[in-house]
């Protein structure tokens, strides 16, 4: 049943967390969005070749691998922070305790990119 939780939990950060970001930089580099944030780095995007724009957009997905892999390693580490997950009527009072390395669950052809994510490698 931990293991059900901890997917849960996974699934959900690989889908509002790990997708949502590689989308939406995605859509910035792009040129489809019109936000503040948008709005600062489309000059310097714009100067980019369409190859080096290739280039970028194939570092997203790194690089949101990279900060949820140190954020799992945190949440793993620090014990004064706790992260208690719920699903479908079973809880798991902490989140570290469900995983023998929380920031491996991202990897490997079973891992939650893997099984989760629509935004693949």
């Amino acid at each position: 049943m931990q293991k059900d939780v901890l997917d849960k939990f996974g699934e959900s950060l690989m889908v509002n967390v790990r997708d949502y970001s590689i989308t939406q930089w995605n859509k910035t580099i792009n040129g489809q969005l019109k936000g503040e944030t948008a709005q600062r780095v489309h000059p310097m995007i714009s100067e980019l070749s369409g190859d080096q724009k290739e280039i970028l957009l194939s570092l997203v997905p790194e690089i949101v691998d990279t900060v949820l892999h140190h954020l799992l390693v945190l949440l793993e580490q620090d014990e004064d922070i706790n992260v208690e997950v719920a699903a479908e009527g079973e809880r798991m009072s902490s989140l570290r305790e469900a995983s023998d390395g929380l920031a491996g669950e991202l990897y490997t052809e079973d891992g939650w990119i893997a099984r989760f994510s629509r935004q693949i490698k």
